[in-house]
């Protein structure tokens, strides 16, 4: 049994295909998916035809096919604009068959095979790891620890062994749990840890990598006869073209802040959204502005501004990471 583990794709067809191709050639037969395929770059449809056209799969939703799905039963007069205008606008971009796909998407998968530790397969770690280690290895902690020199990207494995290692919650958490294997996405950072009988897997992001490399990330997963083991893998893929074809899109055009956010993201292999995110806190307050969520005139204002602070496209490739 070999398995793919891939997980927020975020609308990154080229990068999906890359790592699709770099499984497959490595015999891979039988995929997981976990969560968050289509919001932010420009080819959701793309993505969510390609996973529902392979055949040996296993698919979850993640945090924002929920936010998706969870416009379906509201009138559309009623739907989030400004802030949030980004899921409104997804759910009319993707077809019917798409958006019925992701209605139909659980929140977890658990494989049960004879003699063999089973995989649980789920969206955030928090569903299992709440306030513990797993939870709190996030992009923005990444990019702290980045800038504070706590660790570097090659240094970043013995670092986190080592946190996961004196996590008395964690260890008290996974005392609890059924052994076996325990995959989940969500946080973009790619790591592995086995810990007793119970083995932890973050694939970290196919298409929006926040580990400072700009590679697609995913995992192997091999069952040995004896044990499961795990190969976490890097698949190379031209993010400067894939950004410059990405521009002209619709999906470009028609929600820039949100596109505008996750490629800088992209291309920096570095998180933005919190940033942003807190850029526009301070840029509302300094206009008095109270409202929460944001309102689209303070949404795009904001982003205008943030603009100004980044280098202009032209000089793009000078500052990826």
């Amino acid at each position: 049994m070999t398995y793919a583990l891939i997980s927020d794709i975020h609308g990154n067809m080229p990068a999906l295909q890359a790592v699709l191709d770099d499984a497959r050639g490595n015999n891979v037969q039988q995929f997981i998916f976990l969560g968050d395929y289509c919001l932010g770059l420009a080819y959701p449809n793309e993505v969510l035809d390609c996973i529902r056209s392979i055949n040996s799969k296993y698919v979850i939703s993640g945090n924002e096919e929920d936010a998706i799905a969870g416009l379906k039963n509201i009138d559309p007069s009623e739907w989030p604009t400004g802030q949030f205008e980004t899921y409104s606008y997804y759910y009319n971009y993707l077809s019917n068959e798409n958006r019925q796909f992701i209605f139909s998407l659980p929140h977890e998968i658990i494989i049960k095979t004879d003699n063999v530790p089973s995989l649980f397969a789920f969206h955030k770690p928090e569903r299992y790891f709440f306030d513990s280690s797993p939870s709190a290895i996030d992009p923005q902690y990444f990019a702290a620890s980045i800038d504070n020199k706590t660790f570097t990207v090659e240094s970043f494995k013995n670092y986190s062994d080592k946190i996961l290692e004196d996590d008395s919650l964690l260890i008290e958490q996974l005392n609890a749990l059924e052994d076996g294997v325990y995959i989940f996405g969500h946080k973009h950072i790619q790591w592995s840890k086995k810990l007793g009988d119970k083995m932890l897997i973050a694939p970290g992001s196919c298409g929006l990598s926040l580990d400072f490399q700009q590679s697609a990330a995913y995992a192997i997963l091999h069952w040995n006869s004896l044990s499961w083991e795990c190969e976490l893998r890097r698949v190379y893929y031209d993010v400067p073209t894939v950004y410059e074809g990405m521009t002209n899109s619709k999906c470009a055009k028609e929600h820039p802040v949100w596109f505008g956010v996750i490629s800088r993201s992209m291309l920096t292999a570095r998180v933005q959204t919190v940033p942003f995110h807190q850029f526009t806190e301070y840029y509302a307050n300094s206009i008095g502005d109270s409202a929460r969520p944001f309102t689209k005139d303070t949404w795009y204002a904001s982003f205008a501004e943030w603009e100004k602070n980044h280098l202009p496209q032209k000089n793009i490739n000078n500052f990826l990471r």
